[in-house]
């Protein structure tokens, strides 16, 4: 019976490791969504502010509103004028992007330890009630 909570015990943790596979996964593809995402922005961004002409025609009449989102997170100016177009706007200064960023990757770690803690306990109070029945079972 020893041997039968140890073959199933295994092919638990073999599907707890596949779950955290297909949770990395996840977690990472999300991430280089981020990321992505980021970098279309700076493009969006570089050629709006070189050239808005050679921007996609759609954008072109938008470069001003794509001027003052990427304006308040730029470098760092702190003069009265880039305060006050920030607040008027309602646009976020770079730190609170970044905080935004990092407060996501954050949760992302925090929710994957979670469920790993979580299938973890679930594994073991299976392995336990497997060996109390078996030894029930050898008692009887």
């Amino acid at each position: 019976m020893s041997s039968f909570c140890f073959n199933f015990s295994q092919k638990i943790l073999k599907l707890i490791s596949l779950i955290l596979f297909f949770i990395g996964i996840l977690i990472i593809s999300f991430i280089f969504w981020l990321r992505s995402d980021e970098s279309f922005e700076l493009k969006l961004r570089q050629i709006l502010f070189s050239d808005p002409s050679m921007g996609p025609p759609e954008l072109i009449d938008t470069k001003i509103i794509f001027r003052q989102t990427f304006a308040c997170c730029g470098d760092d100016d702190n003069t009265a004028t880039y305060n006050y177009r920030c607040i008027e706007f309602g646009q976020p200064t770079c730190q609170q992007l970044l905080l935004k960023y990092f407060n996501l990757i954050f949760i992302s770690i925090g929710i994957f330890l979670t469920i790993l803690i979580f299938i973890e306990l679930l594994a073991i109070i299976i392995c336990i009630i497997l060996l109390c029945n078996n030894k029930r079972e050898g008692q009887q």
